[in-house]
């Protein structure tokens, strides 16, 4: 069984044994379908492979012959990868640019290890975890090819298109970015790009919708709440949306940055690029939550010599920055997010 999507032009395949895998899959990313044109293309013959093979295991030893220990449990030799994280054995290989992925099961390596796996499986936090195995084997490759490729880089952010102007709102989690774009895209027309997972180069922030995550409470903070529908998956006490394609923008320059945090009073500050810069940074390396802090990003092990991605990133995101204006702003939870923003949007414009 296999499903398709095209992420910028990168098209992509991924293959498993696994339907529930392959269900999620389609449902969190369906807006990059391969049929689906509406998602911009601008990644030029470049293919990921991806299979998922959760019935079958293989020895951790069996997948890393040949290849010399870089860290711990990563092994890599010239444009192969391989790494073992917790029960998942995963190979990655670079050909011409392509990207093959080979993501199985490990053996247990003692009988203690497979004691403990056992009692694991019957407590349900350490189930499949679909929605990690998404992010690890389809999103993480995806992204580390537009940093090689199209020197596009990630920030823990959320943007939309209001009013002709593109929006970002960033910074650290759970300091009202999501309720901030999705309150003025459900409650004030505004075109959504991204939550959690924001793409930009040097002049654009780009659409990646994929699952919007809520809890409960920020839920309250949206009037127009039921244009989300049902809530297709909750996990960690937090609700999960797709958001319907009308809704989505399609890339957009932006001319605002806002670092938002709730509080008791509503406020506004204007702040210099370089405080932004650093205030963004510390955020994605707070949260986390992307390629560069898991197993996989050790691929690029094999590419320092062609690119430096860190360095890059920089640069990039100084350019984009330097024709943003950038504020701290305060979001009270006493009262409706979109008709603050709204206006904040309108006076510092």
């Amino acid at each position: 069984m296999k499903k398709e999507f095209s992420f910028f032009g990168i098209q992509t395949i991924v293959e498993s044994d696994n339907l529930e895998f392959l269900i999620m899959l389609e449902q969190s990313l369906s807006f990059f379908t391969e049929s689906d044109s509406s998602n911009i293309q601008f990644v030029q013959n470049k293919k990921l492979f991806v299979t998922f093979l959760s019935k079958k295991k293989v020895s951790a030893q069996s997948i890393k012959t040949g290849f010399s220990e870089i860290g711990t449990d990563a092994f890599f030799k010239e444009k192969e990868y391989c790494y073992v994280s917790g029960p998942l054995a995963v190979q990655m290989k670079d050909t011409d640019g392509n990207l093959f992925i080979l993501a199985q099961y490990r053996l247990p390596d003692s009988f203690k290890d497979w004691l403990k796996g056992v009692v694991k499986n019957r407590i349900p936090r350490y189930q499949i975890n679909y929605f990690f195995l998404i992010r690890i084997l389809v999103l993480f490759p995806i992204f580390m090819i537009l940093e090689r490729e199209k020197n596009c880089f990630l920030l823990h952010g959320s943007a939309v298109e209001y009013g002709g102007k593109g929006v970002v709102f960033a910074g650290l989690a759970n300091i009202g970015k999501s309720v901030a774009a999705l309150s003025l895209t459900l409650d004030k027309e505004a075109k959504f790009l991204s939550d959690n997972f924001l793409i930009f180069d040097e002049n654009y922030v780009y659409p990646f919708p994929e699952y919007i995550r809520l809890s409960d409470d920020t839920l309250k903070l949206i009037t127009n709440i039921s244009k989300l529908g049902k809530s297709l998956l909750r996990r960690f006490n937090r609700n999960y949306y797709i958001l319907d394609k009308q809704y989505v923008s399609p890339r957009t320059l932006p001319e605002i940055l806002f670092i938002p945090r709730f509080s008791k009073d509503s406020f506004i500050k204007q702040i210099t690029t370089e405080t932004a810069i650093d205030r963004l940074l510390l955020a994605n390396d707070h949260v986390k939550e992307f390629h560069n802090y898991h197993h996989s990003s050790l691929l690029n092990y094999g590419y320092y010599k062609q690119k430096a991605v860190y360095k890059s990133r920089i640069e990039t995101l100084e350019k984009l920055l330097s024709n943003l204006s950038c504020y701290e702003i305060g979001i009270c939870k006493s009262t409706k997010p979109a008709e603050f923003l709204a206006g904040i949007i309108n006076d510092v414009s």
